[in-house]
């Protein structure tokens, strides 16, 4: 009898599948999170979704839409095929600008800066539900509250590390420090691991100020490889290079990024 009852309840209630919803004819993501996303809800292969930006980390046999140059560059002629489109974009002044261009365009602006990974999921899902139907954000959240929890074991002790925004080279490292955003702020906020001492998101390091942190520290230089989908982790005269799709892209890709490099080196701090 119960056995009925639910084949019942399934005939006059149908498990709707996660869809775009229909009020727009075409939806553009040159958000990376948004891809990401889509990805998640298995919406990259909806015919609604017209195109993504040539940056996001997506295999060619997971979405047959055009691809895009991203943010400034998308380009006129390309705005004008989103007339009536929905266009998400990360924060940007000069594309929110040319965005402003096109009224006929639904702008929807992603703003992630000093956002812990769950702090963008909570972004994403507020910004996107008015665009979708059917789509369960609970397992969403579960599965970024599973992995951060296998990061923090991975990562073990508090570690110092220092966050680079790209890889060195000829032993020079990237200029840019990534200290309080995405995963790094979640890892100190938790008490996971210790970075430059700083109350910014991103900092100009230098000589001097490299002085006056502790001598055991490890250097990361983080690369996103995007659509290449290059994956790997390599040893440098003072550090360690990180190469992963998405490695820099707020929310799941840079989780992955480090719950990979962590999965694959054994490091004595």
């Amino acid at each position: 009898m119960i056995a009925l009852l639910f084949n019942f309840f399934l005939l006059v209630n149908p498990l709707k599948a996660c869809e775009l919803n229909s009020q727009f004819k075409s939806y553009y993501s040159l958000s990376g999170p948004v891809t990401d996303i889509f990805y998640r809800f298995g919406l990259l292969k909806n015919t609604s979704l017209k195109a993504i930006s040539i940056y996001h980390p997506v295999r060619e046999q997971d979405f047959s839409g055009d691809i895009l140059p991203g943010g400034i560059f998308v380009g006129h002629e390309k705005l004008r095929m989103m007339k009536e489109g929905v266009v998400f974009y990360d924060e940007s002044i000069d594309l929110k600008k040319m965005l402003k261009l096109s009224p006929s365009i639904t702008a929807v602006e992603i703003k992630t800066r000093n956002l812990t990974p769950p702090m963008v999921l909570i972004e994403l899902e507020k910004k996107l539900s008015p665009f979708l139907k059917g789509c369960i954000w609970r397992k969403v959240h579960q599965e970024m509250e599973t992995r951060l929890e296998l990061l923090r074991k991975l990562v073990g002790a508090k570690p110092f590390i220092l966050f680079f925004l790209g890889h060195p080279i000829d032993s020079k490292w990237p200029g840019t420090l990534m200290v309080n955003d995405g995963v790094m702020k979640w890892l100190q906020e938790n008490q996971s691991i210790q970075t430059f001492p700083s109350t910014l998101s991103y900092v100009q390091w230098s000589a001097k100020l490299m002085n006056e942190i502790p001598k055991t520290h490890l250097k990361l230089g983080i690369k996103d490889s995007g659509r290449s989908y290059e994956m790997k982790v390599e040893k440098v005269s003072d550090g360690l290079k990180l190469t992963y799709p998405g490695a820099l892209n707020p929310g799941f890709g840079q989780v992955n990024g480090l719950v990979y490099l962590f999965e694959n080196i054994k490091i004595n701090f």
